[in-house]
């Protein structure tokens, strides 16, 4: 994936037009993601890019640990507004401060 919102927009048009999609950029807020254990909700004990979480005393990669956090903050508001047709998907972060960009897809095919 581009590190640079303009070329992240030129794939998204790209790949609007071959799908027939109206897929949109849309910033979101990370904060927190990788703060709690994505199983039990406990805070991690962060070592570098390692975590342990001090209930189930394993140790997990803190990337991957966030991934599902957000993953199931998608899953939560897909729950909550079944009505919704749009569909939430993270991209990594593409301006220095740190900040995500979700895409927003306006068919929801889950």
């Amino acid at each position: 994936m581009p590190d640079h919102i303009e070329l992240v927009a030129k794939e998204l048009l790209a790949f609007n037009l071959a799908l027939e999609k109206d897929v949109k950029l849309v910033l979101v807020r990370k904060e927190g993601t990788s703060k709690f254990h994505s199983i039990c909700g406990h805070i991690l004990e962060r070592v570098g890019i390692s975590g342990k979480c001090p209930v189930c005393d394993v140790v997990i990669d803190m990337h991957e640990n966030s991934a599902e956090n957000i993953e199931n903050r998608v899953k939560e508001i897909i729950e909550q507004y079944n009505s919704i047709t749009d569909l939430v998907v993270d991209l990594p972060p593409v301006n220095p401060r740190g900040r995500n960009f979700r895409v927003k897809s306006s068919r929801m095919n889950v």
